[in-house]
């Protein structure tokens, strides 16, 4: 049980030595670190395999789905309030490459994604490490192709048919770009349609 050093009765558990104040605290926010790592409420959005994410970084992208689906009153699915369970998941990579960790969580049914079946959210940190939601629309996982925009890479997303969008990173968020075809010809009844750069360096393509 996690208690984060604290005696039965509730208060702070002493030696008649004097501690050492700072050692102690370093303590105290491991214990409280670790608690919140095994928050078992965690497991319905992470399972669980090992994610390599900070608790911190946990909490926050726990936090973040929440606010698109709330828990269920047992705690154990994400529930859109017309749909029902959207079961996320999630993926964490760094498409930056700066070290900081991207997630993109995959969430939905028929009900709120059509025929794709699923769909795709991204969270991104901001200049002062808060996570922020990218985009929420049905798609089947992503490509990230060798063309970049302001040091982000574009993104395609996978669906049904032939004709998939591209995403572009602009100002601090991805911004949709243009159509790519499949196919020659995939997208001919959609306008900005990708004339080059199609090439894929990281295939990431999800089933429901």
């Amino acid at each position: 049980m996690c208690n984060a050093g604290l005696t039965p009765s509730g208060s702070t558990s002493v030696t008649r030595v004097a501690p050492a104040w700072g050692v102690l605290a370093v303590v105290l926010m491991a214990s409280l670190l670790a608690c919140s790592a095994k928050r078992p409420e965690f497991a319905t959005l992470f399972g669980d395999e090992e994610i390599p994410l900070s608790p911190t970084d946990k909490a926050a992208v726990f936090a973040a789905v929440e606010t698109l689906f709330p828990l269920s009153s047992d705690g154990l699915r994400f529930e859109d309030p017309i749909c029902g369970d959207v079961a996320p998941g999630v993926e964490v990579t760094d498409l930056n490459g700066d070290g900081s960790p991207e997630v993109f969580v995959q969430w939905g049914n028929t009900c709120t994604s059509g025929m794709t079946g699923r769909s795709l959210t991204l969270l991104t940190k901001d200049s002062g490490g808060q996570y922020q939601l990218q985009f929420g629309f049905p798609a089947l996982g992503w490509i990230a192709l060798e063309t970049i925009g302001q040091d982000w890479p574009d993104l395609r997303f996978g669906g049904p048919g032939f004709c998939h969008p591209v995403w572009t990173w602009q100002s601090g968020n991805y911004m949709f770009k243009c159509n790519l075809p499949e196919v020659p010809g995939g997208c001919a009844s959609r306008d900005s349609a990708c004339l080059d750069d199609r090439a894929g360096v990281a295939t990431r393509f999800t089933t429901p």
